[in-house]
């Protein structure tokens, strides 16, 4: 049985919530909802998604940092499918933290945990990126994956702030989102998926918070984080797939073109979009038996400063015009 048991330095019991695998009306089934009504945030399309990306993502989550003994934070958690790899990487004398808005989703992380062996304390909680509920220094790292796309830009600046402000002196802070401009698939119109990003980033949160990634490592320095870098993955995938493959591009699809009736288009495009209705329909782009689906992932990473990197940043950075990277300036 897993240990759901608190760590000492998190310090309050975990409540647990309940899990129940139900239908979704009709409305929030086609914008892959969970019960907050955000689009992309239910868990058996998150679940796809992991495992359509699972090589990258682990590969990107391992390249974090995280060392044994950590207390790490895993923000906006979703379903949980990164809680497995974040537990082998902290080791059993770590523990983890695992929050979402979703309380369905905070119950299938729970469940999840409790199917698993051998692994350290976990705590799990409802809560929002905007007002963590955690006291200042205490994490050794905050992992926060595919969620900061949701956030307004105001939002944004909070919600680091806060992983900033919940993290110790020289604690890290990762970020991971998609880019939605090294998403492209294949074949057909090369323009048709950047008009649709560009049209839907008018009417959606995340088509917008998607085309902010590639700015990532910008967001973290303005938060006061060091050492920041960034990363860009692709995740490519050809034609015969997998069904888990298969299944999430046909349900990412319809979810575009649910956000994207709200949109304005060209009839060509709109006739596109009108015809990942049905997933199991032969015109269902999914269904190409020549298919190219390719999408881009942003990972940037930073360390919350000690108060003598505060300072000596801080001074380097007035003596340095412009604020120029130490290895450009000349």
């Amino acid at each position: 049985m897993a240990m759901l048991a608190v760590s000492p330095r998190l310090g309050r019991p975990c409540a647990k919530l309940r899990h129940e695998e139900k239908p979704i009306d009709e409305p929030l089934s086609r914008m892959n909802a969970a019960s907050t009504g955000q689009t992309g945030t239910e868990a058996r399309f998150l679940d796809a998604h992991f495992e359509f990306c699972r090589p990258e993502y682990e590969a990107m989550l391992r390249s974090v940092g995280l060392q044994p003994g950590w207390c790490a934070l895993d923000a906006a958690c979703g379903s949980g499918r990164f809680l497995p790899l974040m537990a082998e990487l902290v080791g059993p004398r770590g523990s983890i933290a695992a929050f979402d808005l979703a309380p369905d989703n905070v119950a299938r992380a729970q469940a999840l945990a409790a199917t698993w062996s051998d692994h350290c304390p976990m705590e799990f909680q409802v809560a929002s990126l905007t007002a963590l509920p955690y006291p200042d220094a205490t994490f050794d790292a905050a992992w926060c994956a595919n969620a900061l796309e949701y956030l307004a830009d105001v939002e944004l600046a909070r919600a680091l702030a806060e992983l900033r402000r919940v993290v110790r002196p020289g604690g890290l802070v990762a970020i991971k989102d998609s880019e939605g401009g090294l998403w492209m698939f294949a074949p057909g119109d090369p323009g048709l998926l950047p008009r649709a990003w560009a049209a839907g980033a008018r009417v959606s949160a995340p088509f917008h918070g998607t085309l902010r990634a590639r700015t990532a490592r910008r967001w973290l320095e303005r938060a006061g984080l060091l050492d920041v870098w960034q990363r860009a993955t692709l995740v490519e995938m050809w034609a015969p797939l997998r069904p888990v493959q298969r299944q999430y591009i046909a349900r990412w699809l319809l979810q575009a073109g649910a956000v994207l009736e709200q949109a304005e288009l060209s009839a060509a495009d709109r006739a596109f979009w009108q015809r990942q209705r049905d997933p199991e329909a032969p015109e269902c782009f999914a269904n190409d038996p020549a298919l190219y689906w390719c999408e881009g992932h942003i990972l940037a990473v930073g360390r919350a400063p000690t108060a003598t990197r505060s300072t000596r940043a801080l001074g380097a950075a007035a003596g340095r015009p412009g604020g120029r990277d130490a290895t450009t300036a000349r």
